[in-house]
């Protein structure tokens, strides 16, 4: 008996999916799934860092939705600390990052996600390498594999069986018998 490779038994997610995160009260991020990152990425605006009880924290908002329907939502992490991050247009910035948690369909585990301003991105949020590592398995040609695609409502289609109905006999009754 050949055993499977354990990879293989991973959840298979799409080069687009929406995520939760349950930590920030935030809920259906539209997030680009990429495996060239390292890190994973939200768009926000940093307001604030301040010490509570000893623990250094970060208030900032998250922009996040459609063009059609933006949201934002303020929240505050602790911070994890500051990292220097390569943007896809190769300069280099100096990035808060905080632990949170992120949710993909039904799936929940822990990622560093760094606080970046995305604007010009197509998508509000990405999800890097170290996010998905050992988790899922990525297929470059599809999207909403394991979350809603946004705007529509997974409906479950109902085969509707067939009636059974009789064939009229064409045959003719004689009445001659």
């Amino acid at each position: 008996m050949v055993k499977k490779p354990p990879h293989l038994d991973l959840p298979i997610i799409g080069w687009k999916e929406q995520v939760d995160l349950p930590d920030l009260g935030i809920k259906d991020v539209h997030v680009k799934i990429d495996t060239g990152a390292t890190t994973s990425a939200i768009h926000a605006e940093v307001e604030e860092v301040f010490s509570d009880k000893g623990i250094q924290l970060v208030r900032f908002t998250v922009k996040y939705g459609t063009l059609q329907a933006p949201k934002e939502k303020s929240v505050e992490a602790e911070l994890l600390e500051y990292r220097r991050v390569k943007s896809s247009n190769g300069h280099y910035s100096r990035r808060p990052v905080v632990l949170t948690h992120a949710s993909i369909g039904g799936l929940v585990w822990a990622i560093e996600l760094t606080l970046a301003n995305r604007e010009t991105m197509g998508m509000p949020m990405l999800l890097g390498r170290q996010s998905l590592k050992n988790r899922f398995l990525v297929d470059p040609a599809k999207t909403y594999l394991l979350s809603e695609r946004p705007g529509r409502k997974k409906t479950v289609k109902i085969k509707k069986k067939k009636k059974k109905t009789r064939k009229k006999s064409s045959k003719k009754l004689n009445s001659d018998s």
